[in-house]
């Protein structure tokens, strides 16, 4: 019997899956050979995916995010593919413990500290105990359900055909309901009630639920689901079994990824610190590619200035920058007029092939870099 989410949530586990495209980031990254890339650790798939063609150094101030990138990349190393999924949560819940146990001895002084504190959540499936994915359990159950039958969502996500999934999307989802229902969830007054409200959705207005409405129209009419983990599983509760994680691009729990990962691992190290700590060590030919995932969505613009600044001492001539915006719109201080420039058509680019519909906006910028 699986045991209710709450037994045994993880302190400080944000999030365990990428919630923006990991193929759209790293299109825009561009990671080379020569190239550095300093990342946001997240779930860690980012710099996972990055690692197979560059050097990745991976930063978290979140220690339970540092924990799971860490015992992600130590399982890549030490066991094969599926063996991972099941420890983690996408196979069958008997043996995720005894991989546990057996990484154990192989995890650093302080990963192994956390996990030992945390292994319940191990037993429960740690994929879904991020606090990001349990807000989304929830909201599936109180609110999806009452915007679309569960029917339409699974045969929506049953085509194989992308124009069949468009069409499916045009003709049984995409109505009053489910617009009526975007705007009772996500108005201001349901965020705050809700507790969603976080400071990165400060200043959502009315209009966000209408531009959330046509992102979710852009994906499932442009996009194929089937390589879109993630958004399935916040739509249906299940994984959707190999064959979906095999489908999705640029991810480290398929077959090719897994391999890609574990040949590279070396090349990856994961810090516990804030971001602008960080920033004030680089290496001696600094960075030269940054994955800042949401991180100025969080701060005010003076502290975003401020952090942009130590970005454009730490990076390398010619570096890039991508960032996510989920309401704020695009803004930087004019102090960094000519040393940091957006890439229209690469955040153009990017920004079409984004399938998280939470999201307004991606930027791809060039980093001119003060060395």
């Amino acid at each position: 019997m699986k045991l209710p989410l709450d037994s045994h949530p993880v302190p400080g586990l944000l999030t365990t899956r990428p919630w923006l495209t990991p193929a759209a980031a790293v299109q825009a990254l561009a990671p080379g050979a020569d190239d550095r890339v300093l990342a946001i650790a997240g779930s860690g798939d980012i710099g996972f995916a990055c690692a197979g063609a560059a050097r990745v150094d991976m930063v978290d101030v979140r220690q339970a995010q540092a924990a799971w990138t860490r015992l992600c990349l130590t399982a890549v190393r030490e066991l094969p593919v599926q063996s991972v999924r099941s420890l983690l949560g996408y196979g069958h819940h008997g043996r995720r413990v005894w991989f546990y146990h057996y990484l154990r001895p192989r995890l650093d002084e302080e990963t192994r500290a956390f996990w030992d504190l945390n292994e319940g959540a191990i037993r429960l499936g740690l994929v879904e105990q991020g606090q990001v994915e349990r807000r989304i359990t929830g909201l599936r159950s109180r609110f999806l359900r009452l915007a679309v039958d569960r029917d339409v969502v699974e045969g929506v996500l049953a085509h194989p055909e992308l124009a069949a999934q468009a069409g499916a999307f045009n003709t049984r989802w995409d109505g009053w309901r489910w617009r009526a229902a975007l705007r009772l969830a996500l108005g201001p007054l349901a965020l705050v009630g809700s507790n969603l409200n976080t400071p990165r959705l400060v200043g959502a207005d009315a209009a966000y639920p209408g531009r959330v409405a046509e992102r979710v129209k852009h994906s499932f009419t442009t996009l194929d689901m089937r390589r879109e983990p993630s958004l399935r599983w916040a739509l249906t509760g299940a994984h959707g079994g190999d064959e979906v994680l095999e489908a999705a691009e640029a991810s480290w729990l398929s077959t090719a990824g897994h391999a890609a990962l574990k040949a590279s691992a070396a090349r990856v190290s994961v810090t516990n610190a804030r971001l602008s700590e960080v920033l004030e060590s680089p290496p001696p030919e600094g960075w030269t590619r940054f994955h800042l995932a949401d991180a100025l969505d969080e701060l005010e613009p003076q502290a975003q200035s401020e952090l942009l600044e130590r970005v454009v001492k730490a990076a390398a001539p010619n570096a890039r920058m991508v960032s996510w915006r989920l309401v704020r719109p695009y803004a930087r201080h004019p102090s960094l007029l000519g040393r940091i420039t957006r890439d229209e058509t690469a955040s153009a680019s990017a920004w079409a092939r984004e399938a998280v519909p939470a999201w307004s906006g991606v930027d791809v910028e060039n980093v001119r870099g003060d060395r």
